[in-house]
């Protein structure tokens, strides 16, 4: 693959393959398009350590372009989370805000966006259906009842009754007195609707529908925004194309070094002089 200057993704391997994918590359670079990352103990292979992540985005004697991340899109807040992680500072790195911020500079990433199921993307914060990733049920009434669910994304007006859980309580509710949390103040964005002629018949609400469909992907970064993610890290998601790139051409420079390439390598790379 790497005579070919193919985009080599090592999502999906286990640890040990993983392991050997990583010693082989050297300064080629790496993607882990979906897996995510977390700080601590890993529930998972499928989620990289502290030391695949650090390779990936810097390959070892790497000529130019490093890697790119994929992070899962099941929860805003563990988006926000993880996107903390890979810019440090997290339990296994210590780093001061100038540096975390010098480091989301240099990186992109990725939103993992295969949407696995109807019940495997993140769920609305408010409303009937209003859920959070927590470990148990106790856990998540408690950030129910605490209010640390954040503010609600600010939506352009749109006629409540095109949402059917537009004026809807979480099942805690009365308990949950947080879901009176305030609008963000940010300027408005204007819903995803569907329409039958003239009339709008389902409005697509990101506080209530949660990340229903991929139309909806601008109001989550949207959400994720109202989070807390700083203009950095905002940064380093809209980078990830030109990251991806980068990491393209990459590729295809240290195939063209190899003495035993393929002929057909111009074919994805374009001819050797673009490649110098």
């Amino acid at each position: 693959m790497m005579r070919r200057g193919m985009l080599i993704d090592i999502q999906h391997s286990s640890e040990r393959t993983k392991g050997g994918i990583l010693n082989l590359a050297h300064n080629y670079p790496l993607m882990a398009s979906h897996g995510g990352v977390q700080d601590g103990q890993r529930v998972s292979e499928n989620i990289l350590s502290a030391k695949q992540l650090s390779h990936i985005y810097s390959p070892p004697d790497r000529f130019l372009a490093g890697g790119l991340v994929g992070l899962g899109v099941q929860s805003s807040h563990e988006l926000v989370k993880q996107i903390g992680i890979v810019g440090g500072g997290g339990d296994r790195e210590r780093l001061t805000d100038s540096e975390r911020e010098i480091r989301l500079q240099t990186r992109g990433i990725a939103l993992g966006t295969d949407f696995n199921g109807f019940d495997w993307h993140a769920a609305p914060r408010f409303g009937r259906y209003a859920y959070y990733h927590e470990d148990t049920p106790a856990d998540r009434s408690n950030r129910q009842r605490s209010g640390r669910i954040g503010a609600k994304v600010n939506y352009a007006s749109y006629p409540e009754s095109s949402n059917p859980w537009a004026s809807t309580k979480p099942t805690c509710a009365p308990a949950c007195t947080s879901w009176s949390s305030r609008t963000a103040e940010h300027r408005p964005i204007n819903p995803s609707q569907v329409t039958q002629g003239s009339r709008v018949t389902r409005t697509f609400d990101i506080n209530y529908d949660g990340l229903a469909h991929y139309g909806l992907i601008p109001d989550f970064l949207q959400e994720i925004s109202v989070l807390g993610t700083s203009s950095e890290q905002m940064g380093a998601v809209f980078r990830s194309s030109e990251a991806l790139i980068q990491m393209w051409e990459e590729t295809c420079f240290l195939a063209y070094q190899k003495r035993d390439r393929p002929r057909s390598l111009g074919m994805g790379c374009g001819p050797a002089s673009e490649n110098q």
